[in-house]
């Protein structure tokens, strides 16, 4: 009796509603906050590995494949150490465009075992241009390559 007088209230019925949709609202803010960790988890192991690739290519044709996957690591791990995140798979690839001096790349990728997505960083080095620049000359680069990409992107300015 007491127990169907209270079910047949309607005063105070707005309570149980809200306790019914805090359970969604708490399930959705535990969400975003998990999206939101992977992002930036995502975006500094992309700063390292971007990081990682610049010294790499720099040096990467004086060294050997073991070197060089060595030097990944160090410098990936040195980058990649603020995070709370375990520290990926750093994997390294030197190819030369050619013996004629028509390049050559690095390749910088990084694979965790979450759920985000690998990063990698290609970079690109052109042949070697003639050491003809003097002061205030830029050294002749031929049309269509990034080395004269880039040189066009930056007198433009």
């Amino acid at each position: 009796m007491l127990f169907q007088r209270f079910l047949d209230d309607r005063s105070g019925s707005v309570l149980p509603l809200l306790a019914l949709a805090a359970i969604p609202v708490v399930g959705l803010i535990g969400a975003s906050v998990d999206c939101s960790r992977a992002a930036a988890v995502q975006t500094a192991m992309q700063a390292a590995v971007d990081s990682t690739s610049l010294p790499l290519a720099k040096s990467a044709a004086s060294q050997n494949a073991a070197q060089l996957q060595s030097a990944a690591q160090t410098y990936f791990n040195a980058l990649f150490a603020g995070t709370d995140a375990a520290p990926p798979a750093v994997s390294v690839a030197f190819t030369t465009n050619g013996s004629s001096g028509g390049g050559s790349q690095v390749v910088v990728t990084a694979t965790s075992s979450s759920r985000t997505a690998p990063a990698t960083s290609i970079i690109a080095i052109p042949a070697a241009a003639p050491a003809t620049a003097g002061p205030g000359r830029r050294p002749p680069t031929a049309p269509g390559t990034a080395a004269s990409r880039i040189a066009t992107r930056t007198t433009t300015r």
